[in-house]
């Protein structure tokens, strides 16, 4: 069903831009880099000072008069310089108010967003805090390297390594790094000593413990005895005398230990800082001269705004998270008479996820609202149609559940009759009408009333419109599907009209998983309130808070590729500058991922259409034609692309907001 022209708000509407705000949670979660406009549009302030901010629809228009189509991945590097800064400067409060004198440095894991542009942008303005990288794989190494500047960078070496991987990070101090090889496992460790033999090198070298206590949240399982990585406190002593007994003893310069990402309550960190500085203190004691320690990764995001320990959330700031680092590290050194360790964090997560926005259109809708109430039962219908069409018109007179029970119940009757042979597909198409029209009288009694029986609590799921949106989930945000993270979801355009459709999101695949049904907004949290679509203006809508995991893990479900990227920046200002425009991938790009040569394709394409001419099946001139199209689709967009005759104009014209626009 195409969108359809959406009803004027009334004139007593007193909707302004701040409802939609407070609806959608915005400043709960944007820290502050996302406003909703007086006039309607999405406003963006990446750096978060006093540039003006950046109109997102008019920067999306913009972009698409450059012949970029959405959907689009905006990548707002000001957001990443921010986000550094808002950690930074957490730590360094932190250390200012208890008196820590060793420095705080961050570590950037680049599996969160390994994307080459973001790692430039975050090594660029991290020099002067000493931002370091953390790999985990040969591929994430040579990456790193590539990327590193003369400055000794601070390099964390995590995951399986084989010879190659050794040789190579010890190989990597004379590039201008600083390797620490982590030992996870210790089985590691005698192929680590004979490379460092072999090559004659004095290796930096770390390990990781597995704590006892567990994380809290989806990942609290990378913490415990179970979990995947990480020495035993036995494994721990033993690796240590062998280091001892090897010479290598003085090489051991940090501890590392890592609870999960996305830790959602302070308690169990706290319980981690605990554990592990008892480790620090006792290793130094046993002769490690340990200067590093990792606290890793679990900084949480608070995607959905509440400031829980929900799975979406955390019950913390980065502040408290910070001062609590701090805090157990310096008071567990004062007690022990050792000096302070440098403390390092991997919080990829609280970096990079501001910093990504993806844009996109809806491309259709779908409603289970009658467009008209049904007619009257007439004489010789069904007994059932007519009950059906009875406890409608009783609705109000008796109470909501009991009204709501009836219907069910009177459908199922209907079903079953049907199966029997006892209803035509009319009649059962007249019953359902019945019944959705009275299912949607019960919802809007219901917000009336302003209360909602327990039983009735998902009515407004189960009635919710679909809107087909011109992306892949499990291409672009797979989290969203995978495990039901919750992000950030509102439209661009339109935040000063009310919006008055109760929505669930369908993507293009042909998955029945390709839906988001878990959102970000204040009230019900199963549907997602919407604007009607017009036909005579694109309906965008943003996703945010994907700037981590999201792209890495995307998947090609129904071939669906990469989006258009867009790196934006501001000058000092504040004027836009599209820093990077990077092409979506092509049809025949993602065929090449699974083996389809395209030219080998098209050859195929053209032997079996000669085989159809020969049969009589084919004209020449449409075998040509079919040819032209396949190569085509095979330069064109995985995604749906409108033809030139009903794709709308979008509006670049400037708003009388204080904006800055292209």
């Amino acid at each position: 069903m195409q969108p359809t022209q959406s009803t004027p708000s009334t004139a007593n509407d007193s909707w302004t831009a701040a409802d939609s705000a407070s609806l959608y949670r915005l400043s709960s979660w944007s820290r502050g880099h996302f406003q909703a406009g007086a006039k309607g549009n999405l406003l963006v302030s990446p750096s978060g000072d006093d540039r003006p901010p950046l109109d997102l629809q008019h920067l999306l228009g913009e972009v698409q008069r450059r012949g970029v189509q959405t959907p689009i991945l905006f990548r707002f590097d000001g957001i990443l310089r921010a986000s550094l800064k808002h950690l930074v400067d957490a730590f360094d409060r932190a250390r200012e108010e208890f008196g820590f004198t060793a420095p705080y440095r961050p570590i950037y894991p680049i599996k969160v967003n390994q994307e080459r542009l973001v790692v430039e942008t975050l090594l660029e303005c991290g020099r002067s805090a000493g931002l370091g990288l953390e790999v985990g794989s040969k591929a994430e190494l040579l990456a790193a390297l590539s990327l590193i500047g003369e400055e000794e960078t601070l390099l964390v070496c995590n995951g399986y390594k084989d010879r190659d991987t050794l040789e190579m990070a010890m190989l990597s101090a004379d590039l201008g790094a600083r390797p620490i090889i982590v030992v996870e496992r210790a089985a590691e460790l005698p192929l680590l000593l004979d490379c460092a033999r072999r090559l004659g090198r004095r290796p930096h070298i770390g390990l990781r413990v597995r704590l006892t206590g567990c994380g809290a949240g989806r990942w609290k399982h990378s913490a415990g005895d179970r979990s995947k990585f990480g020495l035993t406190s036995a494994e721990t002593v033993t690796v240590l005398r062998q280091l001892e007994a090897a010479g290598y003893l003085d090489c051991l310069e940090l501890l590392h230990f890592h609870i999960g990402s996305q830790i959602t309550q302070i308690r169990s960190i706290k319980n981690a800082l605990a554990e592990a500085t008892r480790t620090l203190l006792d290793l130094r004691r046993m002769g490690a001269p340990i200067r590093y320690f990792d606290v890793g990764g679990g900084l949480g995001i608070d995607y959905d705004g509440t400031r829980t320990d929900g799975d979406s959330s955390r019950n913390y700031s980065t502040q408290e998270y910070a001062n609590d680092v701090v805090y157990h590290v310096l008071e567990a050194c004062r007690a022990a008479g050792q000096e302070e360790p440098i403390i390092l964090s991997e919080s990829g997560r609280a970096l990079t996820a501001h910093h990504s926005v993806l844009v996109t259109e809806v491309v259709g809708t779908s409603s289970s609202a009658p467009r008209l109430s049904p007619c009257l039962p007439t004489a010789g219908e069904e007994a059932v149609i007519e009950s059906l069409a009875d406890t409608c018109e009783r609705i109000g007179t008796i109470s909501l559940q009991e009204s709501y029970h009836d219907l069910v119940a009177l459908r199922d009757r209907a079903g079953h009759m049907f199966e029997l042979g006892q209803l035509t597909l009319i009649e059962r198409a007249r019953a359902d009408e019945f019944y959705w029209h009275g299912c949607h009288h019960i919802r809007r009694r219901l917000a009336e009333e302003g209360s909602t029986p327990d039983e009735l609590v998902d009515l407004e799921h189960n009635l919710a419109d679909i809107y087909y949106l011109n992306l892949s989930f499990f291409q672009s945000i797979p989290d969203a599907w995978a495990i039901d993270q919750a992000f950030p979801i509102m439209p661009v355009t339109r935040l000063n009209e009310r919006p008055s459709v109760q929505t669930i999101l369908a993507d293009l695949t042909c998955d029945s998983d390709g839906m988001v049904k878990h959102f970000v907004q204040q009230g019900t949290r199963r549907s997602l309130a919407l604007h009607r679509p017009r036909t005579i203006e694109p309906y965008h809508v943003a996703f945010f808070l994907v700037g981590a995991y999201q792209e890495i893990l995307g998947d090609l479900h129904n071939l669906f590729g990469d989006t258009n990227i867009v790196h934006v920046d501001q000058d000092q200002a504040g004027r836009p500058r599209l820093a990077s425009i990077l092409p979506e991938e092509s049809v025949g790009t993602v065929l090449s991922y699974v083996e389809f040569d395209q030219r080998s394709l098209l050859a195929r394409l053209r032997s079996r259409a000669e085989e159809s001419i020969s049969m009589g099946r084919l004209s020449p001139e449409d075998s040509a034609d079919l040819l032209r199209r396949g190569k085509r689709i095979l330069r064109g967009s995985t995604y749906f692309q409108h033809s030139p005759s009903e794709s709308p104009t979008p509006s670049t014209k400037p708003s009388h907001e204080h904006t800055t626009g292209l």
